[in-house]
């Protein structure tokens, strides 16, 4: 026997309701679309950083004075003195028949030592120069007048080997110096890496430029462009020779002139002083 519930009309009332609301949600359902979240741009390469080709200093001529020979090859700076071989053409590296002798600050040509075959200069002193002939004979010169002298026992250990210039950690090849932490090419053949307390500094051929780099990170300090010589064949390679010694570059030109410059101004002292007088304004 069958039972059957009856129930009251709120029930069905309710029952009913609930019906029509769950078909018209199932009938009104729609798929919302599916957003893409737009690909990251690439973030842009970093701009190679180099050493800046912006010279900081100043440096002026402060002398030139002609050694009296067709060329001339700086061979050391000592006691305030800048000594220089020369001679009929010679390349550079390549001694000449002539050691003159210089001060260092005026530029004054003190004396000009003269012998028949090529030179080295292989010693010196406060008071004697040693040279070497192409033939292999030693000779010591007085640096009071150079002239021939002869040196006692104890004079003569007292001359010693000339200081050499080193390149440091760089090496040039081409037109490309390499340095430890940073490199530069130039116009021309890069030759005569020295590094001194003003940085790294060497001739640039062609350009005819001595250019001086920052140790640390090859930024530009100062750049010196060598006179030209007239009607001179320019050849591959720099033809002047320099040094830098106690804030001057003594240059020896193709010509056989010998030039100095001065340590230079900072270029930037001046844009410094610029803005501090007008932040005092």
């Amino acid at each position: 026997m069958s039972r059957h519930v009856i129930l009251p009309s709120t029930a069905l009332a309710l029952l009913a309701s609930l019906t029509l609301v769950a078909c018209d949600k199932g009938g009104s359902k729609t798929t919302e679309p599916t957003v893409t979240a737009p690909e990251p741009e690439p973030e842009p390469e970093p701009e190679p950083v180099g050493p800046s080709n912006t010279p900081t200093q100043t440096w002026t001529q402060t002398w030139a004075t002609p050694s009296g020979q067709p060329t001339a090859l700086i061979a050391t700076v000592a006691d305030a003195r800048v000594y220089a071989l020369a001679g009929a053409y010679i390349d550079i590296g390549t001694p000449g028949t002539h050691l003159v002798a210089l001060d260092v600050d005026t530029g004054k040509l003190l004396w000009t030592y003269k012998n028949k075959e090529t030179l080295s200069l292989t010693g010196l002193s406060p008071e004697f120069v040693s040279l070497t002939t192409s033939s292999g004979k030693p000779v010591v010169i007085g640096t009071a007048a150079g002239k021939v002298k002869k040196a006692n026992k104890a004079q003569a250990e007292a001359i010693t080997a000339p200081a050499t210039n080193e390149a440091g950690d760089c090496t040039a090849e081409g037109t490309t110096l390499t340095c430890s932490s940073w490199n530069v090419t130039e116009a021309g053949d890069v030759s005569q890496v020295r590094v001194a307390d003003e940085g790294v500094c060497y001739a640039v051929a062609g350009a005819r430029e001595i250019r001086c780099r920052a140790t640390g990170n090859g930024d530009l300090v100062f750049v010196v462009a060598v006179p030209a010589v007239a009607d001179a064949k320019e050849p591959e390679a720099a033809n002047f020779s320099f040094e830098l010694v106690d804030g001057s570059l003594l240059v020896a030109n193709y010509d056989g002139t010998i030039l100095a410059f001065g340590s230079g101004t900072d270029d930037t002292s001046d844009d410094d002083a610029a803005a501090a007088a007008d932040e005092e304004e």
